[in-house]
């Protein structure tokens, strides 16, 4: 599993942007009387080593989302698709695209 993991400084990037937008999301779902998972009572280092082990072990992941800000007029808005071996998707944010592709070495 750890050459998976070792596909440098642009696949490290991309599994903590993941990372990241997948605890913004879940963060971002709590209230309205829902069940949940439990996460939101454990320490924040369970939850990050739980969300690890879970992409670890997930053949691909696919994100989408929209986050309003405030200050802004429109809201960010991603849509990502990663794997092992390749990551491409979508993230915009003040009304600009950027397109992600990243396919084993190349990006």
């Amino acid at each position: 599993m750890r050459a998976r993991l070792r596909h440098g400084a642009i696949g490290r990037t991309l599994l903590g942007l993941g990372l990241l937008l997948a605890l913004a999301t879940a963060a971002a779902c709590g209230g309205g009387g829902e069940k949940t998972n439990g996460l939101e009572k454990l320490p924040a280092a369970e939850v990050g080593s739980r969300t690890l082990a879970a992409l670890r072990s997930a053949p691909g992941v696919h994100v989408v989302g929209t986050e309003k800000d405030p200050s802004s007029d429109s809201p960010a808005r991603y849509d990502l698709v990663m794997s092992a071996t390749t990551t491409r998707g979508t993230i915009e944010e003040y009304g600009q695209q950027t397109q992600l592709v990243k396919i084993a070495n190349d990006t």
